[in-house]
């Protein structure tokens, strides 16, 4: 029993048990945070807003996923392979974030003109250029840096003190449906924002 409780707190402080243990707060805050928020939301955005906000973040998913271009998969086996050299790491995260925000530009310019083109967007242009902010903010966010270097304390940090803040927005900001771009300007914020961070802390 004492060798069991030696290695188990040997485990926790090692920096693979770090790192898991960080990992996993973040994933709990994804799935405890909304089930704190959405049935405030929907209450008082009511299902047309609060739907609509929805559609739009489901639009701009895919403007995040061509962002993310599998860099979380390259750029982290990358930096894992030559963390060791900070010039090394340093010229393969320069790489990444000039391709990233080129890959950015190109996305706002299709959602530029699916704005101008399909009706339906045009009518929530504002809403969706305001959501466009979460791919802007993937496309700081230096995740792959931090999986590369086992830092994932920084990541679960970062993400978990913006998506409080968030929070605490959503029920201090919102109070009837016409607040339903401050809500999407709220999502966008805790990306852009943990965006910035994680670069500085980068």
């Amino acid at each position: 029993m004492r060798n069991l409780l030696k290695n188990f707190r040997f485990g926790i402080n090692s920096t693979i048990g770090k790192n898991i243990i960080s990992l996993y707060l973040l994933q709990i805050s994804y799935y405890v945070l909304p089930l704190i928020t959405v049935p405030y939301l929907v209450r008082v955005l009511g299902p047309e807003k609060f739907g609509l906000v929805a559609f739009g973040q489901s639009l701009i998913t895919f403007f995040v996923l061509f962002v993310n271009y599998g860099f979380d998969l390259t750029a982290t086996r990358e930096i894992s392979v030559k963390r060791k050299s900070n010039k090394d790491v340093s010229g393969i995260s320069c790489s990444v974030w000039i391709a990233k925000v080129l890959l950015g530009i190109i996305g706002l310019s299709v959602l530029l003109l699916l704005i101008q083109f399909v009706p339906k967007m045009n009518q929530n242009s504002l809403l969706l250029l305001i959501l466009f902010g979460i791919a802007v903010g993937n496309m700081l966010f230096p995740n792959w840096l931090f999986l590369g270097l086992e830092r994932m304390k920084a990541i679960s940090v970062i993400n978990m003190s913006m998506r409080a803040v968030t929070t605490a927005g959503v029920f201090i900001l919102i109070r009837n449906p016409d607040d339903y771009l401050i809500y999407a300007g709220l999502l966008s914020f805790q990306w852009v924002f943990a965006g910035i961070l994680g670069i500085v802390f980068a």
